[in-house]
Order: structure tokens, then sequence, then C-alpha cells
């Protein structure tokens, strides 16, 4: 009889964990504008890049981000698609920005580009574009965000 009462007790507990992540995780997470973008490492094929971006999580917990797939665009030239450099933990009721270790690996025609791509980061300002989506996550709860973005930002040499 013990052992019912173990089981209907574990079975609650994960019930109401479900529950109340799903709950902390209802409200959607907002990823504003990228504040910079600093350019770090420059070894075609990879360019290492960490942008500071404005993000809120109004939720009770905090979210780890761990993967995206997001391409990238700067003054109209195609850098490439993100990768993350590790996880991100973006803290409970957070309201600021983070800055983002990333690595955009190239796709493109490396030796017809490159003259393209060195000329960029001769600019103190770049438009960029950024789409594709961010996978978050809370108590092993996914959630995936789309990102579709465009702006002018500040491009920092390292």
């Amino acid at each position: 009889m013990t052992n019912v009462f173990k089981w209907v007790g574990i079975s609650v507990v994960v019930v109401l964990m479900l529950f109340l992540g799903l709950g902390c995780i209802n409200k959607p997470i907002k990823i504003g504008e990228i504040k910079s973008i600093k350019l770090l490492n420059l070894d075609l094929p990879e360019i290492d890049l960490e942008p500071t971006i404005e993000i809120e999580n109004p939720n009770l917990l905090p979210i780890t981000v761990s993967d995206f797939d997001l391409e990238i665009w700067l003054n109209g030239t195609y850098l490439g698609v993100l990768k993350a450099k590790e996880n991100i933990k973006i803290k409970s009721k957070y309201k600021g920005t983070i800055t983002v270790p990333v690595k955009a690996v190239y796709k493109g025609n490396i030796l017809r580009s490159f003259g393209l791509i060195l000329n960029l980061f001769q600019n103190d300002k770049v438009q960029y574009k950024i789409k594709g989506f961010v996978k978050g996550k809370v108590l092993s709860i996914g959630k995936k965000i789309k990102v579709d973005q465009t702006g002018s930002t500040q491009l920092l040499k390292h």
C-alpha cells in the first residue's frame, strides 16, 4: 500500500512541476535591438562576434538558451549562420542587455566575397538583419522563438 502512495505522490509532484514550469514560461521573451556588435576574430570561413542585445525575461524562472538557428547579414552582406559558443542563461524577471559570444560560419564563396567582408568591418556603424529561431528551455520544457529583425548598430573592433 505504501508503494501506491509513493507513486501517487511522485505523480502529483511531476504534474505540479509541469504546470508550474509551463506557467512560468507562458510569457514570451522579448528580444530587443542589438546595441552593438564586437568583431573578435576574422578567420574565414568563421567570424567570431559578440553582439550586445536588449532582452527581457518576464517569467518567474530563468531561461537557458541552448541553441539558435539564425542567419545574419551586415550592410546587405551575408555573413552566414550564427552558432552559440556556450549556453546563455537569462535570469528570471530580467530586463537589460546581454552579450552573446557567437560564431558566424560563412557559407558563400570566400575568394569572391573576401574583399566585401573586409570592407564591411572598416565601418563604425552597420545595418543588420537577423532571421531564424532561438531555442530556450525552463525545467527541460523547450520553446522556440522566431526572430526576424533589422536595424542599425555600432560595430566595435577587438
